[in-house]
């Protein structure tokens, strides 16, 4: 009995879900100021199936609305542009990190706290739904090795579809 329960005690500390192949690891949405409307949700997704799998949205009820962005740097300054989706070929995996894809999620319904957790739905064009649990980190505590944002200079001039975001 007492393996039995290690064992569901180890399932709930997993920062994975598993569903139809898809695997989803790491969700983690980035800590803003209150003042701020916007935030991001990173993770990595692995398709383990045969066939490609398309992420075309999300939806949460923590956020009026999320769009797939990705940020690509075009000299000088760092665009922010919106995908309508995103595909994951069989057997492979793509990450959503800062400086690159990432959900952009947009006027949060209540205050978002650190370590808080928070439902987010992926939606897949062959209409799958993953319902992943995103915790909600400082960004020096998210490990993401792609940037500097505790110096923020990296995001200093970011252009979503021609409207310039300032300092993040």
């Amino acid at each position: 009995m007492k393996k039995i329960l290690y064992f569901v005690t180890f399932l709930f500390t997993l920062n994975t879900v598993i569903a139809n192949d898809i695997i989803v690891e790491n969700p983690i949405i980035r800590l803003m100021p209150l003042s701020t409307k916007m935030t991001a949700g990173y993770f990595e997704l692995s398709n383990k199936s045969e066939n490609e799998e398309t992420l075309i949205g999300a939806k949460s009820n923590s956020f009026k609305s999320i769009e797939i962005h990705e940020s690509k740097k075009n000299g000088d300054v760092m665009q922010m542009l919106r995908r309508n989706s995103v595909s994951i070929k069989s057997k492979s995996d793509v990450n959503f990190i800062p400086m690159g894809l990432h959900l952009m999620l947009m006027n949060p319904i209540k205050q978002i706290d650190e370590n808080q957790e928070i439902s987010i739905t992926l939606i897949f064009e062959s209409g799958k739904n993953l319902d992943i649990n995103f915790l909600v980190k400082k960004m020096d505590e998210m490990k993401m090795t792609e940037m500097d944002m505790e110096n923020d200079s990296q995001c200093s001039d970011m252009d979503m579809d021609g409207m310039k975001m300032g300092n993040m």
